[in-house]
């Protein structure tokens, strides 16, 4: 179970599964507990906090029971981690493996509710997540860029063993396809880059000894056809989920980002780019 508070999903997890998702490189162990987020859990759960202390470290201790009295302090097994919000949404649309609850409301969230509140939370949930999630179905470890002025980095291995090998700069493109430019109002971004930050960009990515890429987000409107799911989430050409071919203009219309539905209808170009140099030849 994890808990939406502000712009962070925070779950409190035993041993075994901080193992696994230190392994994963999803998400950061917090340090300490804190009383607010155990009370909302315990409140959500139904158990003391004893209880739910002793709840995630079953199966991974010596098995023996807390006996009556006052609660003691979180044993060294449990841990609070810090989810961000494509984590977490990525461990809940894909995975299937977590369950997300309001902190203030106490009550359990659909993936469509989940969905609508991340893009009102972070307006650039849309791009970020289809970057995230992307690449993660590539077998990347996906982190943030944010530190090189870019929206991920990724990492062929563990981050304690190698260095990232890529930078990327997710783009949205604004109601645009990959077989089409119409503009639309499905997406209200302009996903212009300009020469100069372009050259910035690829400048750092070069000392860092990081290749840049460019991954355009294609959002289609409600008139550019078919589209259906691959394995990494995004459209191809073809056939809907169900076999069909394809929904019609008026559902395409429909479809809002605050609405998860969108997340098939997606496409995805990545263009990796290399330093031009003024005055070098335009070709190899």
């Amino acid at each position: 179970k994890g808990l939406l508070r502000s712009t962070s999903v925070w779950i409190y997890v035993g041993a075994k599964v901080s193992r696994c998702l230190g392994d994963c490189c999803i998400g950061r162990v917090m340090p300490g507990s804190d009383a607010v987020l155990t009370e909302a859990l315990c409140a959500i759960t139904g158990r003391s906090e004893s209880e739910e202390e002793r709840g995630a470290g079953e199966g991974e201790g010596d098995g023996k029971q807390q006996g009556p009295g006052p609660a003691p302090p979180p044993p060294p097994s449990r841990s609070w981690h810090r989810l961000s919000l494509e984590e977490a949404f990525f461990l809940l649309h894909c995975l299937h493996c977590l369950h997300l609850y309001d902190f203030h409301h106490r009550k359990r969230l659909s993936t469509q509710e989940c969905w609508a509140k991340f893009i009102d939370l972070q307006p650039q949930f849309l791009k970020t997540y289809v970057s995230y999630q992307h690449f993660r179905s590539q077998g990347y470890i996906v982190r943030s860029g944010i530190y090189y002025g870019c929206t991920h980095v990724l990492y062929e291995h563990h981050p304690s063993q190698a260095h990232a090998d890529n930078c990327v700069l997710a783009i949205l493109q604004q109601g645009r396809s990959k077989a089409s430019s119409r503009p639309s109002t499905v997406v209200e971004e302009s996903g212009g880059l300009p020469f100069e930050d372009l050259q910035s960009l690829v400048r750092v990515a070069v000392n860092v000894k990081k290749e840049l890429i460019l991954l355009y987000v294609f959002c289609p409107d409600g008139s550019t056809g078919t589209a259906t799911a691959t394995g990494d989430g995004v459209m191809s050409e073809g056939k809907d989920r169900d076999g069909k071919e394809g929904m019609g203009a008026e559902d395409h219309e429909a479809l809002d980002v605050h609405n998860v539905n969108i997340l098939p209808l997606i496409e995805v170009d990545e263009i990796k780019v290399t330093r031009w140099l003024p005055g070098s030849k335009p070709y190899g």
